[in-house]
C-alpha cells in the first residue's frame, strides 16, 4: 500500500511538472497545461486519499490484532482461573486426605507406643520369671553337685556319677560338676575321659581354678610333668590361696630333680592347708634328697602326727 501511494504522488508531480513547462513555453498549449494541472491535482488528491485509506486499513487490522489478542488473553485467563480453581479444590481435598490420615497414623503411634509399654512390662516379668527359674535350677544343680561331691567322698563314684550328671541336665552352664566327672574319672584311672571333662569344664568358665589343677594331677600321673607344671601354674594364677596345685607344683619338682623349688611349694601349700599331710611327707622326701635328713624327718613326723600309721610310699 506504501509503495502505490508513492508511485502515484510521483506521477502527480510529473504530470504536474510537465503541465508548468508546457503553460510558460508554449501559448498554444495552455490549456493542455491546465487541464494537466487539474489531473496532477486529482491524482495527488487521489494519492492522499489512497495514502489516508490505507493508514485507516492498517489501523483497522492492528485493532482486529489487538482484540484477537485480548480475546486470547481472556481465554487464557479463564483456562487458569479454572486450573486455579480446580488445584484449590483438590488441594482442599488433599489438605482433607492429608488430615485424616495424620489422625490415623498419630492413633496408631499411640496405639504402638502403648504395645511398647506393655511388651516392656511383659518382658520385665518375662525375665523376673526367669531369673526365678533359673534360681531354682541353680539350687537344684548346687544340690545335685553337692550330694555328688559327697558321693565322690565316700568314693561311690557311681553313684557321684549320677548326681553330677543330674545337675549338668539341670544346669548346663554350671562349670562345677563338669569339673566333679572329671575328677571321678581320674580316680577311675580313666585319664582321658577326665581330660575331656576337665577341658569341658574350663570351656564353661575359666576363672575356676579346680579343673586347671585336675588336668595337672593327670598329666603329673602320666608322667608329663613339665605339662603338669603348666596347668598348676595357671590354677595357682587363678586362685592364689589354692593350696592343691601347690602341692602338686612340689609333687612335680620333685620327681625332677628340683627339691629346693619343690619345698618352696610344699611351705606355700602348708600354710593354706595346716593339716595337709601329703604335703609333709613329700617335703620331708625333699629334704631327705637335698641330704637333710634332720628337716625331713621333722617333716615325717608332723605328717605322722596328722594321719597315724602313714606309709611313706603313699606320698609318691
Amino acid at each position: 500500500m506504501k509503495k502505490t501511494v508513492i508511485k502515484i504522488i510521483i506521477w502527480a508531480s510529473f504530470i504536474a511538472a510537465v503541465s508548468i513547462v508546457a503553460f510558460k513555453l508554449y501559448d498554444d498549449y495552455k490549456m493542455f497545461s491546465v487541464i494537466g494541472w487539474i489531473a496532477a491535482i486529482v491524482i495527488g488528491l487521489f494519492g492522499i486519499y489512497v495514502s489516508f485509506a490505507g493508514k485507516k486499513d492498517i489501523i483497522v487490522l492492528l485493532k482486529q490484532q489487538v482484540e484477537e489478542k485480548d480475546k486470547r488473553i481472556k481465554d487464557k485467563e479463564l483456562q487458569i482461573k479454572q486450573l486455579e480453581d480446580l488445584r484449590d479444590l483438590e488441594k482442599n481435598i488433599n489438605r482433607q486426605k492429608e488430615e485424616k490420615l495424620n489422625e490415623k497414623i498419630e492413633k496408631l503411634y499411640k496405639e504402638k507406643e502403648k504395645l511398647c509399654e506393655e511388651k516392656y512390662e511383659l518382658e520385665k516379668k518375662l525375665e523376673k520369671e526367669k531369673e526365678k527359674q533359673k534360681e531354682k535350677e541353680n539350687y537344684d544343680a548346687v544340690h545335685y553337685n553337692d550330694m555328688g561331691n559327697e558321693y565322690f567322698e565316700k568314693g561311690n563314684y557311681d553313684e557321684a556319677i549320677k548326681c553330677y550328671e543330674r545337675a549338668i541336665e539341670l544346669d548346663k552352664d554350671f562349670a562345677y560338676p563338669y569339673n566333679g566327672m572329671g575328677s571321678v574319672y581320674y580316680k577311675k584311672r580313666n585319664y582321658e575321659e577326665a581330660i575331656k571333662w576337665f577341658e569341658r569344664a574350663i570351656k564353661i568358665d575359666k576363672n575356676i581354678a579346680s579343673p586347671y589343677n585336675g588336668l595337672g594331677n593327670v598329666y603329673l600321673i602320666k608322667g608329663n610333668y613339665d605339662e603338669a607344671i603348666k596347668w598348676f601354674e595357671r590354677a595357682i594364677k587363678i586362685d592364689k590361696n589354692f593350696a592343691y596345685p601347690y602341692y602338686g607344683l612340689g609333687y612335680a619338682y620333685n620327681e625332677k630333680g628340683k627339691y629346693d623349688e619343690a619345698i618352696k611349694c610344699f611351705e606355700r601349700a602348708i600354710k593354706l592347708k595346716s593339716d595337709f599331710e601329703v604335703a609333709y611327707g613329700n617335703m620331708g622326701l625333699a629334704y631327705e634328697y637335698l641330704g637333710n635328713q634332720e628337716k625331713a624327718n621333722d617333716c615325717f613326723q608332723k605328717a605322722s602326727m596328722i594321719r597315724h600309721n602313714i606309709r611313706f610310699t603313699e606320698y609318691k
